[in-house]
């Protein structure tokens, strides 16, 4: 993180977190992302873009648990934040933090 990127997490029947910079950038930063295990939680969008124009624009993720019929007890599995792509080099190669989840077993 090196304080350039602001994560909130908001709980639901699917759990959503928002993320957006701590600053402008002189370029376009792109962060995907991805589920460790679309088994058990899938996220979208999987792609998220900031510019000059929308930095400072709270960008929402969404983590949904998947239902299946395995009884396999709670599962846990990781948003993975892969490191930015930007031309601008205060922002690339910045990593986020990963985010665990866990899907818990309802059958």
């Amino acid at each position: 993180f090196r304080g350039k990127f602001h994560c909130k997490f908001r709980r639901t029947t699917s759990s959503e977190f928002t993320v957006k910079l701590a600053s402008e950038p002189s370029a376009t930063v792109t962060i995907d992302y991805y589920s460790t295990d679309t088994t058990e939680g899938v996220v979208s969008p999987s792609q998220i873009n900031f510019d000059s124009s929308t930095w400072n624009t709270v960008q929402t993720l969404t983590v949904t648990a998947v239902n299946e019929s395995d009884n396999d007890s709670d599962q846990y599995f990781q948003v993975i934040l892969l490191p930015a792509i930007s031309s601008d080099n205060n922002y690339n190669g910045l990593d986020p933090q990963d985010l665990g989840f866990v899907n818990k077993d309802d059958d």
